[in-house]
């Protein structure tokens, strides 16, 4: 009896002292970390939007189209609830819910079965009602700058579809592709250097073209890092080729992610003219602070 006790109180040691010690492993780890990329990770974890296999210890491995899809997937989910909450009408927001209920229930149960035994299994499930395409065979492999691009592309179109937005990003993007065919045409026509021994005007095969789609319909709406917009000259930036067919790792896809979020909140707050009646609270508390002001 006396054996049992002494080795309940032992577990229970065990239990209490534990997390102690992986918690101060974790600080130490956080010191380590660049204050940037340690600062950045915090601002997706206080927002609760970190998909379950993102780890501070891993923020400068590669990432997968798994972590990729299911990082933005978890962005437009915040958005979506963020839309709601900024919606003014409690019978609008009533009606936005249950629609998000309704468009949750999945009933892919082959793909479920697939997906079950990843971390991220929920917000690839999800991954569907914004217009990803799954392909489980391809969800380990790295993923590229112009890749998540992609995905934002997709997620954000949805949200402006169910928004009532009639233009979409992807509409975009189709617009910005008509404009670089049409521009070969005329190139042609100009005979400037003629075709090249592949049959493409530019010099550039489709792949290409597509990354360039890609970058410059990012470039518009601002959903380029830093690092790719940061020289003034346009001409000195680096090349999209270059720039978008890296191999991201969690930080960077962070780094995309951020302006993913920026993108969200402000459509979000001109949409529902949350921004707009901020703008007029801020107006009158400033406008009757000066008239209290006056009567001292």
């Amino acid at each position: 009896m006396r054996r049992l006790l002494f080795f309940i109180i032992c577990f229970l040691l065990v239990l209490v002292l534990l997390p102690g010690v992986f918690a101060f492993e974790l600080e130490e780890f956080d010191e380590l970390v660049e204050p940037e990329k340690l600062e950045l990770f915090q601002k997706f974890d206080r927002l609760n939007i970190l998909p379950p296999s993102f780890q501070l210890q891993h923020i400068d491995e590669l990432i997968s189209k798994d972590d990729c899809i299911s990082l933005v997937v978890s962005i437009a989910n915040w958005g979506e609830g963020l839309w709601i909450d900024r919606t003014p009408s409690f019978f609008s927001r009533t009606a936005l819910k249950i629609k998000r209920f309704f468009s949750r229930i999945n009933l892919n149960f082959s793909l479920s079965k697939e997906l079950s035994i990843r971390d991220n299994e929920n917000l690839l499930k999800s991954s569907g009602r914004w217009g990803i395409k799954l392909k489980p065979s391809e969800l380990d492999n790295v993923v590229l700058g112009w890749e998540m691009l992609d995905y934002e592309c997709e997620v954000l179109s949805k949200m402006l579809h169910k928004a009532s937005i009639p233009r979409t990003l992807k509409d975009e993007l189709d617009s910005i592709m008509d404009e670089i065919k049409s521009l070969e045409v005329e190139y042609e026509k100009l005979e400037v250097g003629g075709l090249t021994e592949d049959g493409n005007v530019f010099g550039i095969d489709e792949y290409e073209k597509e990354v360039w789609g890609f970058y410059l319909l990012a470039l518009q709406h601002n959903l380029l890092t830093g690092s790719m917009v940061s020289d003034s000259n346009f001409f000195d930036r680096q090349d999209p080729q270059v720039a978008l067919n890296v191999e991201l790792s969690m930080f960077e896809a962070l780094l995309y992610g951020e302006k993913m979020i920026d993108y969200v909140d402000s459509l979000s707050g001109y949409a529902t003219g949350y921004f707009q009646k901020t703008e007029n609270i801020e107006k009158s508390a400033v406008l009757v602070s000066r008239n209290i002001s006056m009567l001292y």
